[in-house]
């Protein structure tokens, strides 16, 4: 199960992880085969132990199936860090049920593991648990009890937690707006090399929020988060260097972090790459690198970008010309409330060029435009309208 093989490593880190296998076969076990006969015979700590290495492969076969089976036992004899293992099983199991009765059958049976973990002081559980409450996942949502065991769990130093209760405070869920208590738990956790709460922190300076504002201070955060792969982060550095705050500007940095936050999937910065690489700013010129990025954006529902695939269609730049994939597009972009592209749709469909006789259709999206505040819509309907009234005057003579 790769979920949790990965939500198994989000709970314990590398270190944390070569601790865990050390402590699994040390002390009283000298070998597997003692930790297996120790757990057969009802050791809750061998059990526990031994769930351990099924889960990173230690001295046996890495199973997780196997690794949930004796943290189950472990855990109903109240060991708490083999209670949070079991609800994290159990969380990801809960993304393979066949029903969405199962999936809230499982996820609440997730939610009482972390409770009974959390409960014994487990702050793994705890952020888990504020998780659960946070989204009403397995349990009755609250933010209030949300951002309880968030902070338990911060205030024992977990840095996730830390940035989840700083988030609470930044947008007032559970507790009352304070961006300065924000910018503090994000501080510790940032401090920590939490990438997110690196960003958030960032995003406080460069706003001024619950700290001074300092581009500089901003800049410095977001290079660390952004060094260590955080596409936010990239977006907001490479914003600095195109702007020039915090950092000398610079379009050839502005558009290097772009790139690293296009290629995670950051659609903001897709945009901006491509628009960088149809100007030949701070790369070198290529239209159709730019129609790549802009199409790729266009594609996970950015309006500006499926305004911006159809001009490329219609025009032809950086790709085949095709006025179909253009309306396509725009209708796309249209539908999102985007004023150039009501426009722009409007026109072609008035002027029935994809002869598709959706004249009506296209007036319509013109009106759309127009009151939109669009000066060419408005112009264009003027127009119409004048010819309509025209061609109505001539009829009555």
């Amino acid at each position: 199960m790769k979920f949790f093989k990965n939500l198994f490593n989000s709970l314990f880190n590398s270190s944390k992880k070569a601790r865990i296998i050390k402590e699994t076969v040390k002390g009283d076990y000298e070998n597997i085969s003692e930790l297996m006969a120790a757990a057969k015979q009802g050791n809750a700590d061998a059990q526990n132990r031994l769930g351990n290495c099924y889960a990173v492969g230690e001295d046996v076969e890495e199973s997780h199936d196997k690794a949930a089976e004796w943290w189950l036992k472990a855990a109903k004899q109240g060991v708490a860090s083999a209670q949070c293992n079991v609800a994290s099983y159990l969380c990801a199991a809960a993304n393979h049920a066949k029903s969405a009765e199962e999936k809230n059958r499982v996820l609440k049976e997730a939610a009482e593991f972390y409770k009974a973990s959390a409960e014994q002081g487990n702050m793994y559980a705890q952020f888990y648990l504020g998780g659960c409450y946070h989204d009403g996942a397995g349990i009755r949502q609250s933010h209030e009890k949300a951002i309880e065991w968030y902070r338990k769990s911060a205030e024992q130093g977990y840095e996730p937690a830390q940035f989840k209760l700083g988030m609470c405070h930044y947008l007032g869920h559970g507790t009352k707006q304070s961006y300065e208590k924000a910018a503090e738990w994000f501080k510790k956790a940032a401090e920590k090399g939490n990438v997110d709460a690196q960003e958030g922190i960032g995003i406080c300076y460069y706003n001024g929020r619950g700290v001074k504002q300092s581009y500089a201070e901003a800049a410095k955060w977001y290079r660390k988060a952004a060094e260590a792969g955080h596409a936010g982060a990239q977006k907001k550095i490479g914003d600095c260097y195109d702007l020039g705050r915090g950092v000398q500007k610079s379009d050839a940095e502005a558009f290097k972090w772009w790139l690293k936050a296009a290629g995670q999937g950051d659609v903001d910065a897709q945009v901006l790459v491509g628009r960088y690489y149809d100007m030949g700013k701070g790369t070198t010129k290529s239209a159709t690198k730019a129609f790549e990025w802009m199409l790729k954006a266009a594609e996970q529902g950015d309006a500006e970008a499926q305004y911006n695939t159809g001009v490329f269609y219609i025009t032809g730049k950086g790709t085949t010309k095709s006025l179909q994939k253009a309306i396509e597009w725009w209708e796309a972009a249209a539908e999102q409330g985007d004023a150039e592209a009501q426009f722009c749709l409007g026109d072609v469909l008035l002027r029935n060029m994809d002869k598709g006789n959706r004249q009506m259709e296209g007036y319509e999206w013109l009106q759309v435009a127009a009151e939109q505040g669009h000066d060419g819509a408005r112009e264009m309907l003027e127009e119409v309208n004048k010819l309509l009234r025209k061609g109505s005057a001539n009829r009555k003579s």
